[in-house]
């Protein structure tokens, strides 16, 4: 609870980032767990995974003195040195972590998901209000409530805990859980939660056997009506037609094959569309520019090429100034930004563990609940969610979906060496 307490906190303050809250929970976790009297005569073993993390932060840190000699001036050595620190104490934090949970029995770890769970809907109804008392003038109590400078970064932080809700929880629950995700949508125009509910809706029902067909007609009748949407009427005088959906994506994708800034106006495609292609432009740049090698850990938006993308969404938004260039929409594209042809490593490395989490949520969704592991299931969803952060919509490394990542990771690593 800690971890999404202080992310939120520090975030309503102003802070904008959650790497704050994250580092104070962290530095919390570690303190805690080495003071509590049962558990400070009994810490956790250095196995082989933390060892394992350790070196491989010693490896992004080598890799990213490298990257320097070819980054120019603009190389930041105390963001880099400072980055590293932040990682270590995460990762010990996140093992600490793993080991509490591998520990507590499953009466606490059920009541702590339930207050957990509480504090989501608390959160949610607070971003759901943020938006009203906006428009009505209510900017003091704004203040207060703000939560999380933006409907992604709740989304984000608390995906795992819906899908292990939408798992264990009950038939209304879960219609709940679309009723959410949808206003999200609507009201707030989250395109982050729409994706998520869309993933959910497909994992549903493949883990229903009798729906499997009549889903596969669905997506059939999904796919020719955009086939109409995108053609239009074949007689018409405009074969594609202007303004809908796919011409738009359509004109999207062009930018990332488009020599200079369009001199005419562009359709309506939103910021977060063309955030979310300038840093694959922008990740794609780089690799090549680097030879595969990387510009060094939190080195982007400092060192490397700039996407001419970020310069359209300059031109395209009125005052709108471009300035936020060390965030990133996600992370994939940062981790190729800056660690080259290690990024692909990584990648297949997680998209292993991503596969056989899925299995095991969508085997968790055919049983009953009293039959489901909820510690593994919990870490599946951390596994599993983390998609969302690393290919639609992230915030950097040091989140809370990272971290929960990475504590899966030692988790799941401590039940094979017992297996072994």
């Amino acid at each position: 609870m800690l971890i999404f307490l202080l992310t939120a906190l520090f975030s309503s303050m102003g802070f904008g980032s959650t790497t704050y809250g994250l580092l104070i929970a962290s530095v919390l976790i570690i303190s805690t767990g080495l003071n509590i009297p049962r558990y400070s005569y009994n810490p956790p073993r250095l196995n082989n995974s933390i060892v394992i993390a350790f070196m491989i932060a010693i490896f992004i840190l080598i890799h990213g003195l490298i990257a320097s000699f070819t980054g120019g001036p603009e190389f930041s050595f105390f963001r880099l040195i400072i980055s590293f620190f932040i990682l270590l104490v995460i990762l010990i934090a996140a093992f600490f972590f793993s080991d509490l949970v591998k520990r507590i029995d499953t009466k606490r770890f059920e009541s702590v998901m339930w207050l957990v769970t509480a504090m989501m809907i608390i959160l949610a109804v607070a971003q759901i209000l943020k938006p009203w008392l906006a428009f009505h003038g209510f900017s003091e109590i704004l203040y207060f409530i703000a939560v999380y400078s933006e409907p992604s970064h709740y989304i984000i932080a608390f995906l795992p805990i819906y899908l292990y809700g939408f798992v264990t929880g009950t038939f209304i629950s879960r219609i709940l859980i679309f009723g959410v995700g949808t206003y999200f949508y609507f009201a707030l125009g989250s395109s982050t939660f729409l994706i998520f509910l869309f993933a959910l809706f497909c994992l549903f029902i493949i883990s229903q056997p009798k729906l499997f067909r009549l889903s596969l007609l669905i997506l059939l009748l999904i796919i020719i009506t955009l086939i109409t949407l995108w053609a239009g009427y074949l007689d018409g005088p405009d074969f594609i037609q202007k303004n809908n959906f796919l011409n738009k994506v359509a004109i999207t994708f062009n930018l990332l094959v488009t020599d200079g800034l369009p001199n005419e106006n562009l359709p309506y495609i939103s910021l977060s569309s063309l955030s979310f292609f300038a840093d694959w432009h922008q990740a794609i740049i780089n690799f090549i520019n680097t030879s595969g090698i990387g510009i060094g850990f939190q080195q982007n938006g400092l060192v490397g090429d700039r996407s001419y993308i970020k310069d359209i969404i300059f031109t395209h938004t009125g005052d709108f100034a471009w300035t936020i260039k060390l965030e990133s929409f996600s992370v994939m594209p940062k981790l190729i930004s800056e660690f080259g042809i290690f990024a692909f490593i990584f990648l297949m490395f997680y998209l292993n563990y991503f596969w056989k989490s899925l299995i095991q949520i969508k085997n968790s969704l055919m049983i009953k609940d009293k039959d489901i592991d909820k510690k593994m299931l919990l870490i599946n969803c951390f596994v599993a969610c983390n998609a969302i952060n690393l290919f639609f919509r992230g915030t950097g490394y040091f989140t809370t979906s990272t971290f929960f990542l990475v504590a899966a990771f030692f988790y799941l690593h401590s039940l094979k060496k017992m297996d072994g």
